[in-house]
């Protein structure tokens, strides 16, 4: 009985000997590529593994990024003939233009307009090169400016080596893909890993019967379809020092089509014809390069980078309504030359962005403290339809 009561007093006590239990800190990887704790990232975060799209059964990367908290990835609106088919990127309610995307840490040559940008630069992606996804909920300007307002997403790509070979096809309800993806594992020193897709997108009709800013639409609207076209090179040396070279090359290019549907409007009573029978066709060429430098070495983990992106854009409107002249006789110059102006029965547009960039950082590890620091240079233009009207909108306002 004296062993029982023994027993149990003792057990009020914890045990003076065994293994003692630690809990560590959780360690989040940021989009600079630089670990942290989860108590020194002030800003909302979300890591999409490999993992986490297969189990979600994700076949591009609007599909991975559909389940992040925070992120909404609609269609963009049908009074937008720029974004029609195509899908938003906003975090946090923010604008579209307002997220970055970069693709290991580096950023990619889009369309720059509030209404396009981000809207078609995620279907260029190929997923079975996509090893994570990072994603910061909140403006982090102090990083990157003000792309950044809404947040970044960080597409993190496989290094080759891996080892992952596949090839099949794909059957969706809006598209249909043939893809395939050699990684060879090989010994080394090199790697190279190549990859190819084509995707058909089917033209899905949607009945519309609506009004917008006293505009009547009335018809079928046909979303962006037709094919698109995506290859990829990837190539590392491991110099078997702590530090690798790779080169990154890839093509993406597409045709695509769209349709509308008709609109009208009452002027002073007067039933008039804005589009009838409008369809457009855009052609789209992107070409990214890369080149990193990375390695460790006494504490410290250092990388280089010098990057090049380009984007061909060339798109053609044709409008099969009635002529304005004809219809709005009697009415002023003015207004139908306006008129003519926003619903033209025929029009294009042509742009070019390029963006060349520099980037280094190095961090510096001493115990149980690191210092990270580093700068990056990019140098962006364009030239294009858009801007060559704008100079000729200011020559005649100073005339």
């Amino acid at each position: 009985m004296k062993k029982v009561w023994l027993t149990a007093f003792l057990s009020l006590f914890p045990a003076v000997a065994g293994a003692e239990v630690y809990t560590l800190p959780g360690v989040v990887v940021t989009a600079e590529n630089r670990k942290e704790t989860k108590d020194t990232v002030f800003l909302p975060h979300e890591t999409l593994t490999e993992k986490d799209m297969e189990r979600m059964g994700a076949s591009n990367v609007v599909e991975a990024l559909s389940t992040a908290l925070g992120v909404d990835l609609s269609s963009g609106s049908q009074d937008s003939r720029t974004v029609m088919g195509s899908n938003q990127l906003m975090i946090r309610g923010m604008n579209s233009s307002q997220t970055l995307v970069l693709v290991d840490g580096h950023r990619l040559a889009d369309e720059d307009t509030a209404s396009s940008q981000n809207m078609n630069l995620l279907q260029r992606f190929d997923l079975s090169q996509v090893e994570q996804i990072d994603i910061i909920r909140g403006a982090d300007g102090a990083s990157y400016g003000s792309s950044a307002m809404g947040g970044v997403v960080n597409i993190r790509t496989k290094k080759p080596g891996s080892g992952e070979s596949s090839a099949g096809f794909r059957l969706g309800e809006g598209e249909n893909t043939l893809y395939f993806h050699e990684d060879p594992k090989g010994k080394g020193p090199f790697y190279l890993a190549v990859s190819g897709r084509v995707t058909k997108v089917r033209p899905l009709s949607f009945r519309r019967d609506s009004f917008s800013r006293s505009i009547h639409y009335d018809g079928f609207d046909v979303p962006s379809y037709g094919i698109r076209r995506y290859a990829g090179l990837d190539g590392l040396y491991d110099f078997r020092n702590g530090s690798t070279l790779r080169l990154k090359a890839d093509y993406f290019d597409e045709d695509t089509s769209m349709r509308f549907s008709d609109a009208s409007m009452n002027v002073y009573v007067r039933p008039v014809v804005l589009q009838q029978d409008e369809k457009s066709r855009t052609e789209r060429t992107q070409w990214n390069t890369s080149l990193t430098y990375e390695g460790k070495i006494a504490g410290n983990a250092y990388s280089g980078e010098v990057y090049y992106s380009r984007l061909k854009k060339y798109s053609e409107t044709w409008n099969d309504r009635p002529d304005f002249r004809e219809s709005l006789q009697g009415f002023p110059t003015a207004m139908v030359q306006g008129l003519d102006n926003l619903f033209k029965k025929w029009d294009y547009d042509r742009a070019f962005y390029e963006i060349w960039g520099i980037s280094g950082k190095d961090t510096i590890t001493r115990g149980s403290h690191s210092l990270t620091f580093g700068s990056e240079w990019n140098r962006s233009t364009y030239t294009g339809t858009r801007y060559q009207a704008f100079k000729r909108n200011v020559f005649r306002h100073r005339k």
